[in-house]
Parts: structure tokens; C-alpha cells; sequence
């Protein structure tokens, strides 16, 4: 017989994502250099060129990386940049983050402000390259230079941190600046946090008007963590009223994204029928959707689901690997779940 107690009857929700104060920009492989901030556009017509064989490549047309690595081989710029993302991410070919590097050099040296942010970009993290903060400051320099709005967003975290310079917040937050006003939404985002928890070092005062407009700003453009982060300010009212429809439609769009928190939070709305008809089913898919994420709180959330058999047949050795999971990475109410259950 199941022990009797009462587990998760209404799923824990969490608040602001705000672990990171600083974010380095990331590279995507679907992002085209002319979206990049790319300050550098020698051809424009050219540029296009390369950028719609490169989409045409990662929908896996070996003609197209053909192209590409032969202009590129003839020392097109452009082509090099293409070609050094196509090893990086593995389009048509293998990854290959050495080869990677090479194509993002040869193309760096000409003066392309994207493949110079890119090449940044290996070094912080020693990908394809020894790691050296000192030759990523380097290259963010080149680049943010000639107006590239991602590398002086990750001049930024570098001033910020002190990652190959000595830290200077009121140098990083000038770079912030700069970024934000070319149109970065990773540079609306932390210049947000900086709004909401105030960033004294660079002398600047906490602002939740500001922090809400910026957030508000970067989840319009699609940023994840941001649209989640709005949900968080408009169902506690910072700087902006409450209102649970604008809740529920941040959750979705950030959850829909695949944002862990954003998941955990939508199941938590759908489980205790908040802003929305309470249903089970829903709240369990999103629940496990973050809980496979790895996110503590979801975990939780789901094992409870399962104990209780609410949205899932009751399970609770299912129940219990789930609390494990979530007490392993210290969630409390997990841990008192197994304390209850003489699981320690």
C-alpha cells in the first residue's frame, strides 16, 4: 500500500532567471552575417550570395558546400566565414572545430567583423583552439571596432569578469551600452538585470521601469530567457501591472523555445488553474519537458504528479526517481519528500 501524504498539490513555480548576470553572445548557425551587426560588407551582393548557399547547405545540398568551399579556397571572405560555420556546426560535413577555426582566421584577417566576433568566440571557450581570454579580447576588439554589436556585448562580460583584462565594470557597462543601442538583444537582456539589480560598480542605480522596457525589448525579438523573465515581471508587477494573460503568453512563447523555467512555470499555470482551466495532462507535458532539461523544480513537480496520480497513472517508484533527481540537485521540497518517505 502507497504511504499517504501530500505532495506538490499545486506545482512550484520560480522566479526571475537571473543566475548569469553577464552573457556572452553565442553565434548561431542560422544566423546570416548581415544580422550579425556586420560593419564590414564589402559586397553586399556577394555576401548574399554566399549566405543563401549556406542555407541551402544546411538543408543538406552538397553542391552548395561544394560552392562555398571552393570560393573559399580561392580566398573569398565571405566564403571562408561560411565555410568555417558549416565545420563548426557540422552542415554537410563533420564538425571539425579545428577547421573551423582555420576558415574564421583566414577570413578575420581580411577584416570580416563576424568572423573576427566568431574567432573570439573559440578562443573563450577553447573551441578548436587553446583557450586564451587574452587573444578572445583581442579579436572582440577587432570587431566591435567596426560596429559589430555582439562583440561589444562580450567585451562586456570580459570587463565585466575580468576574462583577459582587468575587471572594470564601468568599461563593461559602456560596452553594454554600445551594444544595446546597435540592436543586440543579449545586450538589451543583461542591460536589463543590470536595471533590475543595479550595478553599483559601473554607478548605476536599480530601475525596474527600465529593467521591464529593455526585458520587454529582447523577448520581442525572440530572446528565450527574456520572454520568460517578462512573464516573471508582469505576474509579480515589476514595473509594469499585474496581468495574468501577459503571464501566460510569455511562459508559452519562452517554453515553446524549449526555456526550462518557462516549462516548469506554464505546468505550474496549468496545474493549479492559474489564468487558465486547470488540466492535468497539460501541466504534466510541461513538466517533464523541463524536468528532462535537468531543471530541480520541474523534477519535483513531476514526481509529485506521479505520487499523487494527477495528470499520470499513479506511479511511485516513477515518483520517486524523479524526488532523487530533484533532491540531488538540492531542491529542499524534494528532500523533505524523501525524509517523509524514510528515503533518505
Amino acid at each position: 500500500m502507497k504511504r499517504q501524504m501530500c505532495v506538490a498539490l499545486v506545482g512550484t513555480m520560480v522566479g526571475l532567471s537571473l543566475c548569469a548576470f553577464a552573457q556572452e553572445s553565442q553565434q548561431s548557425s542560422a544566423q546570416m552575417k548581415d544580422a550579425s551587426g556586420s560593419g564590414n560588407s564589402t559586397n553586399s551582393a556577394d555576401e548574399k550570395r554566399f549566405g543563401d548557399l549556406f542555407l541551402k547547405a544546411q538543408a543538406s545540398e552538397r553542391t552548395s558546400f561544394d560552392a562555398i568551399s571552393t570560393e573559399a579556397e580561392n580566398g573569398n571572405l565571405h566564403a571562408e566565414y561560411y565555410l568555417g560555420v558549416c565545420y563548426r556546426d557540422g552542415v554537410v560535413v563533420e564538425k571539425d572545430p579545428v577547421r573551423a577555426v582555420e576558415w574564421f582566421r583566414k577570413a578575420a584577417d581580411k577584416g570580416d567583423d563576424v568572423a573576427q566576433v566568431n574567432l573570439g568566440v573559440c578562443y573563450s571557450k577553447g573551441n578548436g583552439v587553446a583557450k586564451d581570454d587574452g587573444e578572445a579580447v583581442k579579436w572582440y576588439r577587432k570587431s566591435a571596432q567596426q560596429k559589430n554589436a555582439r562583440a561589444m556585448n562580450s567585451l562586456f562580460v570580459c570587463f565585466s569578469e575580468g576574462k583577459g583584462v582587468e575587471k572594470d565594470p564601468r568599461e563593461a557597462f559602456k560596452w553594454l551600452q554600445q551594444s544595446a543601442e546597435h540592436e543586440e538583444p543579449d545586450a538589451w537582456f543583461s542591460l536589463a538585470k543590470c536595471y533590475y539589480i543595479g550595478y553599483s560598480d559601473a554607478g548605476v542605480a536599480k530601475d525596474c521601469d527600465k529593467a521591464f522596457k529593455l526585458m520587454l525589448k529582447a523577448a520581442e525579438s525572440g530572446h528565450a530567457e527574456a520572454q520568460y523573465n517578462v512573464g516573471v515581471f508582469y505576474r509579480d508587477g515589476i514595473g509594469v501591472t499585474r496581468n495574468i494573460n501577459e503571464v501566460l503568453k510569455w511562459y508559452r512563447l519562452s517554453a515553446e523555445q524549449g526555456f526550462a523555467m518557462a516549462q516548469n512555470n506554464l505546468g505550474a499555470c496549468y496545474d493549479g488553474g492559474r489564468g487558465v482551466s486547470k488540466n492535468m495532462g497539460e501541466a504534466v507535458k510541461w513538466y517533464r519537458k523541463a524536468a528532462e532539461q535537468g531543471n530541480a523544480d520541474a523534477q519535483y513537480n513531476l514526481g509529485g504528479c506521479y505520487y499523487n496520480g494527477t495528470g499520470v497513472a499513479e506511479n511511485e517508484s516513477e515518483a520517486i526517481k524523479w524526488f532523487r533527481k530533484a533532491a540531488q540537485q538540492g531542491n529542499t521540497n524534494a528532500k523533505s519528500v524523501l525524509r517523509q518517505l524514510g528515503l533518505n
